[in-house]
């Protein structure tokens, strides 16, 4: 990667392989799509202490 862009393999070892990667930026996508969802609602908090 330079500046953004894939310029192509690179030449050194890797510490993850590929596939790896590709699982972990689509669970990231994931989580990221499941947080946005939970903001654009009301807060649904549960107050231990409610009631007292």
């Amino acid at each position: 990667m330079h500046q953004g862009e894939e310029v192509g393999p690179g030449t050194w070892p890797t510490i993850i392989d590929a596939g790896v990667w590709a699982e972990v930026r689509t669970r990231r996508e994931y989580r990221s799509a499941v947080y946005r969802e939970a903001l654009s609602k009301p807060a649904q908090r549960y107050y231990l202490l409610r009631g007292w």
